[in-house]
């Protein structure tokens, strides 16, 4: 989906294939929790409201929190941590009817608390949540069907953390460090590989971040940063062998005003690429560039 400038009432978005063709467009109510949409592109939560591809209205969840619940990986399933201003925080997941389950408390709710989900995985059994406070950020996985702690991870809020990215199954967690980025095993913690790439901020030199991972969690994409309205370097990286697949340098014309508009498709580690040349581009699983639009 991309969406155009809107009205405010509305949201327009535009529908294409995995190889770039337009698919149709849907229209959903502006909301200000805004909106999420499933990975396979079958649906759409707008605040509280599922809506099919087609428009149509397939359930509705509770839910108050300010950060709206994530899809799972299935598209079937809505996971989100319920903060309410006292007492304890709540990851919860939804089913399509909108029923919802607790899974387990996973701490204190406070305003100084923020929590977000980063993966939910029914098939891998699995939930990856970040909690961030003035004094510390945690990195919590759970057992999806129990609640069960598989791992938590915290730093200091004056550490070097500074965000993170999970695979879809949870399995595998990207973090951005002050001195590069940490690929993780997230439940042993287990250091995979370390990637840095340097990128600028108005001429002075800053460290690359990521900000996105394939489906299958063997490559990332970095963001370089870069000063205000100036394009950004970036790369995808296969971080097991530290090697370059695709980068501005390397095509510019293809990353020209695509930040932002990447989706990772939902299979092996491809890549869709809207670019602002008026094309659409398919990063291959094998590291073949394909012009599809």
């Amino acid at each position: 989906y991309y969406e155009p400038p809107s009205s405010g009432d509305e949201i327009q978005l535009l529908a294409s294939t995995d190889n770039g063709r337009p698919a149709g467009t849907l229209v959903i109510p502006y909301t200000d929790t805004g909106y999420v949409v499933a990975p396979d592109g079958s649906k759409v939560l707008d605040g509280n409201e599922m809506i099919s591809v087609r428009g149509s209205i397939l359930g509705h969840i509770a839910w108050t929190s300010p950060t709206l619940p994530m899809w799972a990986d299935d598209s079937d399933h809505l996971c989100g941590v319920s903060n309410p201003p006292v007492g304890e925080a709540q990851l919860v997941v939804f089913d399509m009817s909108g029923a919802s389950r607790v899974v387990t408390r996973v701490g204190s709710s406070a305003t100084n608390m923020g929590w977000t989900v980063i993966a939910c995985s029914p098939s891998a059994d699995r939930v990856v949540v970040i909690s961030q406070s003035n004094t510390a950020e945690t990195i919590v996985t759970v057992r999806l069907s129990s609640g069960v702690l598989l791992s938590t991870h915290t730093f200091p809020a004056n550490d070097t953390f500074d965000g993170a990215i999970a695979s879809h199954d949870g399995r595998i967690m990207a973090v951005n460090e002050s001195s590069g980025i940490d690929i993780r095993d997230a439940t042993t913690w287990a250091l995979l590989a370390r990637v840095v790439r340097w990128g600028s901020q108005a001429g002075y030199p800053l460290i690359g971040a990521v900000i996105m991972m394939s489906w299958d969690g063997s490559r990332v994409l970095v963001d370089g940063g870069g000063a205000s309205g100036a394009e950004h370097p970036m790369w995808i990286v296969n971080w097991a062998a530290d090697r370059n697949v695709l980068t501005t340098a390397s095509s510019p014309d293809v990353f020209a005003g695509s930040l932002g508009a990447i989706v990772p498709l939902t299979v092996g580690s491809e890549f869709l690429i809207p670019s602002g040349d008026g094309h659409t581009y398919l990063l291959q699983s094998n590291g073949r560039l394909e012009q599809i639009f």
